[in-house]
């Protein structure tokens, strides 16, 4: 579909009147974010993954226009979202196409690194973004995203237990339930085991760190375990809460310095401009005027509002599911396309002398995403130096 007539192809709005609108309804925000997302006089589509951000989007878009959606699937179906994203897209009457990666091109993907970001950048994500916008070029020049819901909605689990360690904190019952935990695992474990709750210490292991931990320790400890890359100069200046801080941080660093450069620089490697509704200033008005920690966090996670309005437009059948993220199935991929390719990184770190000297220890609570999340960072870390200073 073309849009060089926007007169036929799209409903325009005034956007200047509209610009600084902080509306009371999240749905004319969003509206008036996908309006200025559209205007193009090139194809337009959208990055449909099936969540509830991503799905708000296709929704708010397919009424102002005829496009297209697409998404990425895997082979491995505990990974593979596109069967969500196809429900969403014949929820909302879109046409929809999924693109499947193939071993080679994930090691074809992974070995242009440095060439997409020209740096070592170690978020696997990577690999299936790059392989959809090189798809989608060959449609479309311009897709819309859910990028930015997480993040300004209280949307990320972090959020959530944020929020729970604020309530805890001080929580005499909690500090109780931990001292005996610490003193009688065996003892608990069993108890635990018999309720069905096999994995009762590693959860209490958390809640432990939850309590105990300042907010800079704890903020680095959510993102995946990673508190020894944390850093005095990376903080920010915020009084509010635990849970606000943690959503500060997220803005501040972990969207601009991480899944914003990953959409950017992914999409623009093959000419697909992305562009993010949500982090349009319709809806940065509406979150400065209405979303707190309290009206966002329930029982059934963050983001409550986006939740609803999603339920309501889409419906709650095809959107109520575990947060999946943009997860690839990285184990699978380490443990076959990817296997020579790590071993190969390694001995390249090693031959740096920069391989540290027990890295690839697995702790007893470690899954084994976690263990070999760290192998490809490492890997990552020693092909970009065999390419770039070797």
């Amino acid at each position: 579909m073309g849009f060089n007539d926007l007169s036929d192809s799209l409903r325009v709005v005034n956007i200047q009147d509209r610009k600084g609108d902080a509306s009371n309804s999240l749905s004319d925000a969003i509206s008036i974010a996908v309006d200025r997302c559209l205007l193009s006089d090139v194809n337009v589509g959208v990055f449909l993954s099936g969540g509830i951000d991503s799905s708000l989007v296709a929704y708010f878009a397919s009424e102002k226009a005829k496009l297209n959606s697409y998404c990425v699937g895997f082979k491995n179906k505990g990974y593979d979202e596109s069967v969500h994203a196809s429900r969403v897209a014949d929820k909302i009457g879109i046409d929809h196409q999924t693109y499947f990666l193939s071993d080679d091109e994930i090691e074809s993907i992974v070995l242009a690194n440095g060439e997409i970001f020209g740096e070592p950048f170690s978020d696997p994500s990577f690999i299936p973004l790059v392989a959809l916008s090189r798809f989608a070029s060959k449609q479309i020049t311009v897709a819309l995203t859910g990028d930015g819901g997480d993040e300004l909605f209280y949307g990320y689990n972090r959020h959530v237990h944020g929020q729970l360690a604020s309530k805890l904190n001080g929580h005499l019952a909690a500090k109780l339930m931990l001292n005996v935990a610490k003193r009688f695992p065996s003892f608990v474990a069993k108890v635990g085991s018999a309720f069905g709750y096999n994995a009762v210490l590693d959860k209490l292991s958390k809640l432990d760190t939850i309590v105990s931990s300042d907010r800079d320790q704890l903020y680095w400890s959510f993102l995946k375990g990673d508190a020894e890359l944390a850093s005095p100069n990376l903080r920010v200046n915020n009084e509010g809460s635990l849970v606000e801080y943690i959503r500060a941080m997220d803005i501040e660093y972990y969207q601009q310095s991480g899944t914003l450069v990953k959409s950017d620089r992914c999409s623009m490697y093959s000419s697909i401009e992305l562009r993010a509704p949500l982090l349009e200033e319709s809806v940065h008005q509406y979150v400065k005027s209405h979303s707190t920690p309290q009206s966002e966090i329930s029982r059934q996670g963050g983001k409550t509002s986006l939740r609803n309005l999603a339920y309501s437009c889409i419906g709650k059948d095809l959107l109520d599911r575990p947060k999946a993220g943009f997860t690839p199935p990285l184990v699978d991929w380490m443990n076959g396309p990817l296997n020579e390719w790590a071993n190969k990184g390694l001995c390249r770190l090693g031959q740096a002398k920069l391989f540290p000297s027990a890295p690839l220890s697995v702790d007893k609570n470690q899954t084994p995403y976690s263990y070999y999340l760290q192998v490809w960072r490492y890997a990552i870390l020693g092909h970009w130096l065999a390419k770039e200073i070797l």
